[in-house]
């Protein structure tokens, strides 16, 4: 048996905290003090930290990328990348360079 405890990550607000597996973050936009967390059943939860801290709490899954240094995107989610865009499932795009964009369609054949 499986201990899903250990695979669940934790997404503390200023006033609620919710326990989601890897899959269910799509991406974090850095917005000041918080990351503004995309969930994929179109939820969203903001956090008091930097994309970098969040990024860091989520570094032991591969899918997990930076496509710029404020924000974070799972490649599970990840719907087309194009030159120096990658364009998420839910149409949000991201621009970056080109090695970057380059990575992240490694990433999403890996992971899709």
């Amino acid at each position: 048996k499986v201990n899903n405890a250990e695979h669940t990550i934790e997404l503390r607000s200023e006033s609620r905290t919710l326990y989601v597996v890897e899959a269910d973050i799509m991406y974090g936009i850095q917005k000041g003090r918080n990351v503004q967390v995309f969930l994929a059943d179109g939820s969203k939860i903001n956090i008091p930290s930097t994309a970098s801290n969040f990024f860091s709490q989520l570094n032991h899954y591969p899918c997990f990328m930076c496509p710029t240094e404020k924000t974070v995107v799972n490649a599970r989610h990840i719907g087309k990348v194009a030159f120096h865009t990658i364009v998420m499932n839910n149409g949000q795009k991201f621009r970056t360079t080109s090695s970057v964009a380059k990575y992240a369609l490694h990433v999403m054949k890996e992971f899709q």
